[in-house]
């Protein structure tokens, strides 16, 4: 199958997700700085192809390069929908509707992000020209995380005190909303890398009772020392008896 420059340039971004959760993975087994817990990826454009529902490029190149769903950041329950998940909760009518007006008059600004606040409240599982893509249990049925069929990104929370919909948009192509996905990776794991070069040197231990090292707790410093094949066994050993 021939792709475009565009595509190729989604896939390959795509793909280098998936080598940053390989390297996260390894820096951190455990998941204590950050925990990501995606499905396995489809690995079958056929799967897509099948669907009524033509999703937005940005989202099937992830679920066929990095993962089927899953959680993406486990600490703020983001869980991202399977392709199953996509098609029970979704509407192919819908979505190959125009979007909401708010997002017609955002997109109209040019502006790169923007937030509003809606008197009114939302109904998030039947909004046309909207694809949900996330599900926040257990507060799926007021919050919710949505692309356009441009890939934009909609997040949209129901308030019940007081009454309103609060709204964030942000304006992505297919390639800017993987790559800010590659980005927090990348970040993530260069903080963590950062904290490893410092738990092999020879400072002080008095920096990790002071907080200045990873934000952890002392068990789950403990146990990302234990268990990060970064840190070679005779430094955890010292580490482990000069600090417990």
């Amino acid at each position: 199958m021939h792709l475009t420059a565009h595509q190729t340039a989604m896939i390959e971004v795509a793909r280098e997700i998936r080598l940053a959760l390989d390297r996260l993975k390894y820096l951190d087994p455990d998941g204590m700085c950050l925990t990501i817990d995606l499905n396995p990826p489809l690995e079958s454009v056929a799967i897509l192809k099948a669907l009524e529902i033509q999703l937005p490029k940005a989202y099937a190149a992830f679920l066929l390069e990095v993962g089927n769903g899953g959680c993406w950041d486990c600490a703020e329950r983001d869980c991202w929908m399977t392709i199953d998940e996509i098609i029970q909760h979704n509407c192919a009518e819908l979505w190959h509707q125009s979007p909401p007006d708010f997002v017609r008059q955002f997109l109209a600004t040019g502006k790169q992000s923007d937030a509003v606040e809606l008197p009114y409240l939302l109904k998030i599982n039947a909004l046309p020209g909207l694809l949900r893509i996330g599900l926040y249990p257990p507060e799926q049925e007021t919050y919710g995380l949505f692309l356009t069929q441009e890939g934009h990104e909609v997040k949209i929370q129901i308030c019940l005190q007081p009454l309103l919909t609060y709204v964030v948009m942000e304006r992505y192509t297919p390639k800017q909303w993987l790559q800010m996905h590659l980005n927090f990776l990348n970040n993530e794991i260069y903080e963590i890398e950062k904290s490893i070069s410092i738990l092999n040197s020879q400072q002080s231990p008095y920096l990790l009772f002071q907080g200045y090292l990873m934000g952890l707790s002392e068990a789950r410093l403990k146990q990302f020392i234990e268990n990060c094949p970064a840190i070679p066994l005779e430094r955890k050993r010292n580490l482990l008896d000069e600090i417990w």
